[in-house]
């Protein structure tokens, strides 16, 4: 993907997390479930696309064996979890239309695989409402269905060749334009608790914001306040993961370490793109722990106000 692509993307990814996190209010908002359930859905597409793309430009073929592998796995989960729906509302018919076993997808023919992946896709959507509780939603048989469509294309290629090249990123152009849809949409609905909810307002801006400036010398800046009175803090300890893993910049037990200065300040020139989880420590203070989007070429900024303990 380019530069903008992936920055939108991580910006994106940051939003999902975050909408998530505040459904009590979003969940309110009028008309807000289907666009946040189609933004969710378009950024696992991208996901998958995303990696096609990448293994494509760095050469290394797309094998049919690996869409295999990777659909029998998919559709493996969506058995089990269907027919565990099926069992326990008694739908003995459900139970043995999607009852497959790994060898039994693993011995399937491609065409076979495919009809049999459908067959689980099909059952598990005609179920929909009833099986959230089951691990099922849209957006993951949105990139379950994606799979299976990759997988049927492949089937008389070896290899994704230049044209597949194209529809990746065609695909990719549009999944992006219609996720700018979605947002700006989204902003509009976050307009009306502008005033009722302004933390949660506060957070949502600072997140939909992308910067597209290129290069920077700094990969991340920032300042820590006392929330009390607003003046900065000195010797706030400030430890930077990626959201999962360990940064790539190691000082202390594989975290990028930094303290703030005599203006409460702090700045990071090296961190690979990503969501960061961020922690501000000092003594006589409330921990504070909060994220933070760094994308490539680009200046993240952070404000942290730690409450006295």
């Amino acid at each position: 993907m380019t530069n903008k692509m992936e920055s939108k993307y991580l910006m994106v990814l940051a939003i999902i997390s975050y909408l998530e996190k505040n459904a009590t209010i979003t969940n309110t908002l009028p008309n807000y479930s289907p666009l946040y359930t189609k933004m969710k859905a378009n950024i696992l597409q991208v996901e998958i696309l995303r990696g096609m793309k990448e293994t494509v430009t760095s050469g290394i073929p797309i094998s049919k064996e690996q869409l295999k592998s990777d659909l029998i796995a998919m559709a493996l989960d969506y058995s089990r979890k269907t027919e565990a729906y099926a069992s326990i509302n008694n739908n003995i018919i459900l139970s043995k239309e999607v009852h497959y076993s790994k060898t039994d997808l693993k011995k399937s023919g491609n065409a076979k695989l495919k009809d049999r992946a459908l067959i689980i896709y099909d059952r598990a959507l005609a179920n929909l409402p009833a099986m959230i509780s089951y691990g099922v939603n849209e957006e993951g048989l949105a990139a379950y269905k994606l799979l299976i469509d990759q997988f049927t294309e492949e089937l008389p290629n070896v290899r994704l060749g230049k044209s597949g090249q194209k529809q990746t990123s065609d695909q990719l152009i549009q999944l992006f334009k219609e996720n700018d849809e979605i947002l700006s949409k989204i902003d509009l609905l976050v307009e009306i608790v502008h005033t009722s909810q302004p933390v949660f307002y506060k957070g949502y801006k600072d997140l939909r914001k992308v910067i597209e400036t290129g290069r920077s010398s700094l990969a991340a800046k920032g300042m820590v306040t006392d929330a009390s009175n607003g003046e900065p803090l000195k010797g706030v300890r400030i430890s930077f993961d990626l959201d999962g893993n360990k940064a790539m910049t190691t000082k202390s037990n594989g975290s990028i370490v930094k303290k703030s200065a005599e203006k409460g300040r702090f700045n990071v020139k090296t961190m690979a793109a990503g969501i960061y989880i961020v922690t501000a420590s000092k003594i006589g203070y409330v921990t504070q722990v909060v994220k933070l989007v760094v994308n490539t070429g680009e200046l993240s900024d952070l404000k942290v106000e730690l409450v006295k303990d």
